[in-house]
Parts: C-alpha cells; structure tokens; sequence
C-alpha cells in the first residue's frame, strides 16, 4: 500500500486525460498525488510541536477530502454542461471508437480516482495514528 496509491492515481489520471471529458478528474488525480506527497515531507510526527499536533489530523482530513470532492463535483458539473462541444472535439482525435473508448475511459479513470484517493486517505490515517 504505500507504493500502490500513486501508481493508481497516475493511471486514473492518464485514463481521465485520454477520455476528453473527464481531464478535470485526470486533473484531480495529479493534484492528489501533490496533496499526499506534501503532506508526507510536511508531516513530521516526532519532531512537531503540541500545536501543530493538534491542527494536523483535521487539516489533514479535510484537504483530502475536500480536493476528491471539489473536483468530483466539477468534473460532474462540466460533463454535464459541455458533452456536445467536446463530442465533436473526442471524435476529430479519437475517429468512430471514441464514443466506446470515451465512456470506459472516463469511467476507469474515475474508478481509480476513489480507490487511489481511499488509499491516501488510509495511508494518512495509519501516519497519524503512529
């Protein structure tokens, strides 16, 4: 586990960066990769003080969560809003397979979205408790 919740979100974000509706999620993906990364060099148990000890846990919890759900709800709210301009755009690059190749793009890549994000959340948890 602690080697597998990058490679998930680093395929989950190629994934939803091949599918041309879904690159706010492939977005999200990378920028939970930057979220847990910093969090693991900025997070240092045994040498913090009682403060910073305090603030940690909910800071912690609250970015994860609320990065997976500010950008899941954006990619929703953008696939919802603009599917027919970027029909036109996937089919120019992708040619007749990018109706099928679209849809399990996007939906592989948001699969791998929530369980590599369940992971940094798991990870970041195990941390604090140490």
């Amino acid at each position: 586990m602690n080697r597998s919740w990058w490679i998930v979100l680093t395929i989950g974000g190629i994934l939803c960066m091949l599918s041309v509706k879904g690159f706010i999620l492939g977005f999200g993906c990378f920028s939970m990769i930057a979220l847990n990364a910093m969090w693991l060099v900025v997070y240092t148990p045994q040498r913090n003080a009682r403060i910073f000890e305090m603030v940690a846990k909910p800071t912690i919890y609250l970015s994860i969560i609320g990065t997976f759900s500010v950008i899941t709800f954006m990619g929703i709210v953008f696939l919802l809003t603009m599917n027919q301009g970027f029909n036109s755009m996937g089919e120019q690059i992708y040619g007749n397979i990018f109706h099928s190749f679209n849809l399990i793009a996007l939906v592989c890549g948001f699969i791998l979205y929530i369980v590599g994000t369940g992971l940094v959340f798991k990870m970041q948890h195990m941390q604090l408790k140490k």
